[in-house]
């Protein structure tokens, strides 16, 4: 008999959530969109949290309070401010 080793098996399996409430289907799509990642992802990370699974944090974990967090005042604010970064002075490269 040929055993698969468990990485093998879990990146094969795969399963449909019918009749999902709209509100969660919201909530969900708003977090993914916060997390920059997709529904799926979110819903992966929220499995293995909800069943214990979780293998430590990771990047986006540690530093989650400072990602997304700009209004989107702040976010134009800044880009404005990084227009001046967009231009190539050529007189910068003789």
């Amino acid at each position: 008999m040929v055993q698969m080793n468990q990485r093998m098996v879990r990146s094969f399996m795969s399963f449909t959530i019918h009749n999902l409430d709209v509100q969660l289907d919201q909530r969900l799509t708003e977090r993914a969109r916060s997390e920059r990642v997709s529904k799926n992802e979110l819903v992966k990370r929220i499995l293995a949290r909800a069943m214990g699974l979780e293998t430590g944090s990771t990047p986006t974990d540690e530093y989650y309070e400072f990602l997304g967090r700009w209004s989107s005042d702040e976010l134009q604010e800044f880009e404005q401010r990084q227009l001046d970064n967009t231009r190539v002075d050529t007189g910068d490269w003789q």
